[in-house]
């Protein structure tokens, strides 16, 4: 910063433009950044100063004459950024609780003192979010600690038992705890871990959840005890005693729930109290629905489950880095729990989009979400948007792309509801979409009734006379009905741009604007007659998989599924994106842009490429018509490149858009799919399926293939 700053100071002086006050405005931001960095500096404090400072605390609870069940500690352990974590989530759990600790002061009912232990200090990126004025916080650094549980452990035993039975009750959270999710002013949330104690009195732990993993025990992101019980289960398990050092072995997450057992203490689950009316934990385990069979013992993966009668659940660490091991109900309500506190709370400012996803594909998750959160800010357009520079899109339907394909359908269905919504979200306004139906089955009606609910002028129905709907076949493949779409929409004055789409494709929010910012090309300086758009397709993949194996001279089996696409992934973010070819085989029908009044003046309709003998690919008139207005016609273009994911076009189904979205690639090779974690989920264990891939320890859990077994009855696993 310094150095910049005096070679931008060094200029400014050769220059003699202005210097003194760039020289004022540099050293005024550069003594506000040292200002605010000593000050988080000096708001932590050395572990030999925590005694007397809790001492103070103490002193003004006994002048205020609080009683000793009226007290809490609370110690909040903050580890360093792992890449494997998702920086949204560790920041909005800190945010959450952070406020919640900044509301409660010296007027509640019940009073708290918070401790914060953060690995790093001062220089944990996550540290800037903790509640810096609060008065009843302190902030440790635990530079030496990389366990939450014995960071617990030393710093209780650094407070001692003098100062920590003078508190009614001792809680312990992690960074992977989000909460508290309802009576968040005041502290008023500690009743519902207080009043447990007060009214069982053998009850040792209280904690949102009870885990049957392993072996039944109070889930630890967030847990409480008697200050007698923490003193004496964690004399057990300190590493720098004898008990310590004997123990050491022992899973002590786990541990801490059996020994407390054997001590006599009861433990309690808040969920259980709510949800069930169990009071104390019996020894009984609950197993409701989980997201899948083998992870029903961890209630964290349990579906429908309510974030404010847990008050805290686990939200980050280890579960959230193995997809599909949340249940999607309870993650979508943990976003709207945590939706409802930000708008309670203004001054939050959470991180939005929150993606839950970290490790290598979190900034492909992260683009998605961006995406997907812009239709927050959508509004339905109602008058029309003057401009004689418009994108005309032609989109074809049917049935399927209706109410007929969501019916008894496995996979994610992308159909015309997607689409539109794709397209509201185009950051330029200057695009209209026409809708018309391809063959000779009755979907007009459900169209129209679908463009309707959106309310938006810009999503027009075109009707096309039936007899240019035919019986939908391979060769023709709707492009009758295509054509005379070309031939109304060609007449429309609006339209700069012409394309062609299906009902499933998909559109990123920036494709229209980039067409529209199209700059002009070649020595003449003119606009192109067709851009390419980049955008992904599921034959791309299915390429890319044929030169591998002709490569290998290999043929396809089992095991030639997924590891090509999931090495291009790693290899770079959009996989298998590309700007297409105005060629056969490198061209699908929606990646082309083209100059209305230069398709009009060239008067070639893509049926001209339905003859068989002359044209024997089936289906393939966007390969054959673009390699005729390039080679036979002369037609310039200019092929767009990839600029971020907002600015590709998702062939339904797209492998990329499939997998950003933290859903599952079934790569079959008669039909490929885009899986929800739960319908996996219901696959298993069925080995006709290769679990030893999906299920890989640390693998990404984004793509499933067929097993040996599978792929021999292949035609019998085709998922709809």
């Amino acid at each position: 910063f310094f150095s910049n700053s005096l070679i931008r100071t060094v200029q400014c002086h050769r220059l003699q433009l202005l210097c003194p006050m760039v020289q004022m405005r540099v050293v005024s931001i550069a003594l506000l950044c040292a200002s605010l960095w000593r000050a988080v500096l000096a708001a932590f404090m050395v572990e030999s100063d925590l005694q007397l400072t809790v001492l103070k605390e103490l002193a003004k609870l006994e002048e205020s004459k609080i009683p000793v069940d009226r007290r809490s500690l609370a110690i909040y352990f903050l580890d360093r950024p792992h890449e494997e974590k998702s920086p949204d989530v560790v920041g909005n759990n800190v945010k959450l609780f952070a406020s919640a600790v900044a509301a409660h002061d010296e007027k509640a009912d019940h009073r708290a003192f918070y401790i914060f232990c953060v690995v790093g200090g001062a220089k944990n990126p996550m540290s800037k979010f903790l509640p810096q004025n609060a008065a009843n916080v302190v902030f440790l650094d635990a530079s030496n600690n990389h366990n939450d549980l014995l960071a617990h452990i030393h710093t209780i035993t650094v407070l001692g038992d003098n100062i920590v039975t003078k508190f009614g009750s001792v809680m312990f959270l992690n960074q992977d705890a989000r909460g508290p999710f309802e009576n968040r002013l005041q502290g008023k949330w500690w009743q519902r871990i207080v009043s447990v104690f007060k009214e069982n009195p053998t009850v040792g732990i209280v904690g949102p959840m009870i885990s049957c993993e392993i072996n039944p025990h109070v889930q630890t992101h967030a847990f409480a005890m008697r200050p007698e019980v923490a003193l004496e289960l964690f004399h057990e398990f300190n590493p720098r005693r004898i008990a310590g050092k004997r123990n050491k072995n022992r899973h002590i997450e786990t541990s801490f729930s059996e020994e407390a057992v054997k001590l006599g203490y009861g433990l309690t689950s808040l969920y259980y109290q709510r949800q069930f009316n169990r009071t104390v934990f019996s020894g009984e385990c609950v197993n409701p629905e989980g997201n899948t069979a083998f992870h029903r013992s961890n209630p964290t993966s349990w579906c429908n489950v309510s974030p404010q009668d847990a008050l805290f659940l686990r939200y980050g660490g280890h579960p959230l880095q193995i997809k599909g091991f949340y249940c999607q109900d309870t993650l979508t309500k943990i976003a709207q729990a945590t939706e409802q506190i930000e708008l309670a709370e203004p001054s939050l400012k959470l991180i939005q989009p929150e993606t839950v996803y970290g490790g290598h594909f979190y900034p492909l998750h992260k683009e998605f979400n961006m995406e997907i959160n812009r239709d927050r800010s959508v509004r339905s357009v109602t008058t029309a948007v003057p401009s004689d520079n418009k994108v005309c899109l032609l989109v074809r339907t049917f049935s399927m792309h209706g109410k007929a394909g969501q019916e008894k359908a496995r996979a994610i269905v992308y159909d015309v509801k997607k689409l539109a919504l794709s397209l509201l979200r185009q950051t330029s306004p200057h695009w209209e979409a026409y809708f018309f139906v391809t063959d000779d089955q009755p979907f007009d009606g459900e169209l129209q009734e679908i463009l309707k609910t959106f309310g938006d002028i810009r999503l027009k129905f075109l009707a096309v006379d039936k007899k240019f709907r035919p019986a939908y076949t391979v060769r023709d493949a709707g492009y009758t009905a295509t054509d005379e779409a070309l031939r109304f929409v060609q007449t429309q004055a609006q339209c700069k741009w012409l394309s062609v789409t299906n009902g499933d494709n998909l559109y990123g929010s920036e494709v229209f604007a980039n067409i529209l910012n199209t700059k002009p090309v070649g020595t003449q300086n003119k606009l192109p007659d067709f851009v390419l758009s980049p955008m992904d397709s599921r034959n791309y993949a299915d390429q890319d998989y044929g030169r591998k194996r002709n490569a290998l001279g290999v043929g396809d089996s089992w095991d030639r599924r997924c590891w090509p696409l999931q090495e291009e992934l790693v290899r770079a973010r959009y996989g298998y994106a590309m700007t297409p070819f105005p060629n056969l085989g490198g061209l699908d029908l929606a990646g082309l842009f083209m100059d209305r009044k230069k398709f009009i003046e060239t008067n070639v309709y893509f049926s001209a490429f339905g003859d068989e003998k002359k044209y024997p690919c089936p289906g393939c008139q966007d390969g054959y018509f673009i390699t005729e207005m390039v080679q036979g016609k002369g037609w310039s273009m200019h092929r767009a490149p990839i600029v971020q994911f907002n600015s590709l076009i998702f062939h339904g189904p797209s492998p990329l858009y499939c997998i950003a979205s933290g859903n599952v690639w079934y790569d079959h090779p008669g039909k490929t799919v885009c899986l929800s974690h739960s319908e996996v989920g219901k696959l298993h264990p069925d080995d006709r399926y290769d679990w030893d891939h999906f299920l890989t320890l640390h693998g990404p859990r984004n793509c499933l293939r067929m097993s040996q077994k599978g792929y021999a009855e292949m035609a019998k696993i085709i998922i709809t």
